[in-house]
């Protein structure tokens, strides 16, 4: 695709973006127990996934498996807890926030990270190499805030403006939504990332 059809196509995408907005999110935080059943997962394509079944395991405990292309989960207290200070900075960020992040107490975390690989997004079909939306879960012992001052960055070669950073999580598990949504001034394309808590409708698991 050329610059000048990519450019072209930036509003409808701005328009996918919007519309996507507007689908349910189960806000909160703070579950005991994080649990998933037979959930569909699909390929980065945004496809069903149809290959072998799989057994699932994460670096937080639990249990679970992908059967018939559908995933279930199950997993309560993480079976390894590491100091907030040291979780934010390893902590993989696409947007090179987190790790310049500040928080509330002495709190300990762990984010629920599969093998094999698989992970809540949404894929643009404009850019099937970035996800535009990204769901994670983030336990944490207590009840914490993590803040940190907005910053402009790549994400992969679109420079993306990160709002302010501020999360309030429960605890127990909370999920953390990353949305980007692009902008176009001429011919130049850059985007804005929010980053809340709160799981999405919108996105779908990935297997890689």
């Amino acid at each position: 695709m050329n610059k000048k059809s990519f450019i072209w196509l930036i509003p409808v995408l701005v328009i996918t973006l919007a519309m996507s907005a507007c689908g349910g999110d189960s806000g909160g935080g703070g579950a005991a127990n994080l649990n998933f059943a037979g959930e569909q997962v699909y390929t980065k394509t945004m496809s069903p996934y149809t290959g072998a079944d799989k057994t699932l395991t994460s670096g937080a405990g639990g249990t679970g498996s992908i059967t018939g292309g559908k995933m279930s989960f199950s997993v309560g207290t993480p079976s390894r807890l590491v100091p907030m200070e040291s979780f934010l900075v390893n902590m993989s960020d696409d947007f090179h926030i987190f790790s310049d992040a500040e928080f509330t107490g002495n709190t300990n975390a762990a984010e629920l990270s599969f093998s094999p690989t698989l992970y809540k997004a949404m894929y643009s079909s404009l850019l099937p190499s970035l996800p535009i939306e990204a769901v994670r879960y983030v336990y944490v012992d207590r009840d914490c805030t993590i803040t940190a001052a907005g910053k402009t960055v790549n994400y992969g070669v679109i420079p993306v403006t990160v709002s302010n950073l501020n999360l309030s999580l429960k605890q127990g598990w909370n999920a953390i939504n990353s949305k980007i949504a692009l902008t176009t001034t001429g011919s130049t394309v850059g985007g804005t990332v929010n980053i809340r808590t709160g799981d999405s409708s919108s996105c779908k698991w990935i297997l890689e």
